[in-house]
């Protein structure tokens, strides 16, 4: 789904990635799940054809992020990046915490070992601004006017809906997160989970959707 000439929404089974494609750049952003393999890549041959991805910037570690990273990278190339906190999950040194520990059991990612960390990533388009909480190194990603915001948030039935609390690392620092992402001055958003084939204006409703979210993640 096509948010502008340099924006594409990929919907996919479980989440959305996103792809900012321009004549100086290919940036993917999060992978999907595993299942989805063959439906991204379909995707993503459509838009960039023989071209390459000169980066994939993930949001964070979950699986449904990093699923597809290794056949991502073998198909169209392209160095990822994450937060340095996130990194040892991504690349499987650590085990996921909690009940993502036996999600990552179950699902079993490939696991890339072309995986870098956003201070080796450098482009003055793109601002990457940690907001832990979903989990430690959890970051969203801006690009002109588009904020990607990961797993801080769901928009479902035209309302922002909170995260379950047990599949965030720390709800207080969600709440904290959440804030930072007012303070910034984008006009659209674009969440990895959605029903919605678009983006989402980042109107004073959704503001003070985004508070009470905020709020609630708070009561921990």
């Amino acid at each position: 789904m096509e948010l502008t000439k340099e924006i594409e929404m990929i919907e996919l089974d479980g989440g959305c990635a996103y792809l900012i494609h321009t004549e100086s750049k290919n940036y993917l952003i999060d992978t999907g799940l595993p299942k989805n393999e063959e439906e991204i890549l379909n995707k993503l041959k459509k838009v960039l054809g023989d071209n390459s991805l000169d980066a994939i910037l993930l949001t964070h570690h979950d699986v449904d992020h990093v699923g597809n990273l290794k056949a991502v990278q073998q198909k169209f190339g392209g160095k990822a990046y994450i937060h340095p906190l996130d990194l040892p999950y991504a690349s499987s040194m650590r085990n996921r915490p909690g009940i993502k520990h036996i999600i990552e059991k179950l699902i079993k990612p490939a696991v890339s070992e072309d995986i870098y960390t956003f201070n080796e990533f450098n482009d003055s388009e793109i601002e990457i601004i940690h907001t832990p909480g979903h989990t430690p190194g959890h970051c969203i990603i801006k690009y002109k006017d588009y904020l990607f915001t990961g797993d801080l948030f769901k928009y479902l039935d035209n309302q922002i809906v909170c995260m379950k609390k047990k599949m965030n690392y720390d709800n207080s620092k969600m709440a904290k997160s959440i804030n930072l992402l007012l303070k910034t001055d984008a006009k659209y958003l674009c969440p990895a989970h959605t029903d919605k084939a678009k983006a989402i204006e980042f109107s004073e409703k959704i503001k003070n959707e985004l508070r009470k979210a905020g709020e609630e993640y708070g009561k921990d």
